[in-house]
């Protein structure tokens, strides 16, 4: 883990650093790091394929390679999706958001942000769900929510801000089969 969440660091530096000495230090460590994965993804790609490609794609951006990065980070969120490593999938989604929004692509940038969205939403990552509304207020009208989205719990279930008591929803049900005259069914149901 410490590998990968160091390589994604390295690469924001890398990205807001103007010292080309340092540029070239950041760098060097992200290909050392890409290696140590490269051997793990190679031995357990269920554990460390989806994070090998996501530091691959890194490099691929530093050095000029959006197209092969674009295909890196694609390997990773399928990856990620067939080994249900949501955060990782999202990070890829991320990525991808990013590349096309350099190249003036808003629909594709558009496509890869509602899938990070929906994999944060999915993960339960509140701030980072929050950073990603703030920076694209568009993303919430196009964000639809998904089965799954709904935490449920025995008192209630949140699902995309909405409240949904489950114990209202297990009388209502009740009532539903205990009652056939449709003038009581309504009577009771307005009760609860």
């Amino acid at each position: 883990e410490i590998v990968f969440w160091d390589s994604l660091n390295l690469a924001k530096l890398y990205s807001t650093s103007t010292v080309q000495s340092k540029k070239k230090e950041y760098k060097k460590r992200i290909l050392k790091n890409s290696k140590r994965m490269q051997i793990w993804a190679k031995n357990c790609e269920a554990n460390y394929g989806h994070k090998y490609f996501i530091i691959q794609g890194i490099i691929n951006e530093i050095e000029g390679n959006s197209n092969i990065a674009l295909k890196d980070y694609h390997t990773s969120i399928q990856l990620a999706k067939k080994h249900e490593y949501v955060l990782e999938e999202a990070i890829a989604n991320e990525l991808s958001a990013a590349i096309w929004s350099n190249a003036k692509e808003e629909q594709y940038e558009m496509i890869h942000l509602v899938e990070a969205h929906y994999a944060y939403v999915k993960w339960g990552s509140e701030p980072i769900i929050k950073r990603l509304l703030d920076k694209y207020p568009d993303l919430k009208r196009r964000y639809q929510p998904r089965i799954g989205d709904a935490m449920v719990t025995e008192d209630n279930s949140t699902l995309n801000g909405n409240f949904l008591d489950l114990n209202t929803v297990i009388k209502a049900s009740q009532t539903i089969s205990g009652k056939i005259h449709l003038g009581k069914l309504l009577e009771k149901m307005m009760k609860i």
